[in-house]
């Protein structure tokens, strides 16, 4: 998860958005390494090849739009997330203490863009 300050905070096994993109149908790479959150640099990302960024409402506030974050992050451009824009945002709200009704909402509009049929 991309936040406004520019450090990507991973989410590992056992935490809510690793709960959130399973919901959604999706799959998360960094399960496999750790569980709980972790601050990890730009190269961890490109490491991890993500098919999908997640964006925090509040980064996203900040950068406006895909290019913004390309043109000042352009190392995302080597990951296959960078290289399509694929960038989801993600309400911050969902992600606050645990699972929620909010996180469910977050699951299904993923779900869309992971599974459009």
């Amino acid at each position: 998860m991309l936040n406004k300050s520019g450090i990507t905070r991973v989410g590992g096994a056992k935490t809510a958005i690793d709960s959130i993109i399973t919901l959604a149908g999706g799959h998360n790479p960094a399960q496999s390494y750790f569980s709980g959150y972790k601050s990890t640099s730009m190269e961890s990302m490109v490491e991890v090849q993500p098919d999908y960024i997640l964006i925090s409402q509040r980064a996203w506030d900040m950068y406006q739009d895909k290019q913004m974050i390309l043109d000042k992050l352009p190392i995302l451009r080597s990951t296959p997330a960078g290289r399509k824009a694929y960038m989801l945002v993600v309400p911050s709200g969902a992600l606050l203490g645990g699972l929620g009704l909010d996180s469910i909402k977050v699951a299904t509009q993923l779900n869309k863009q992971f599974c459009p049929d």
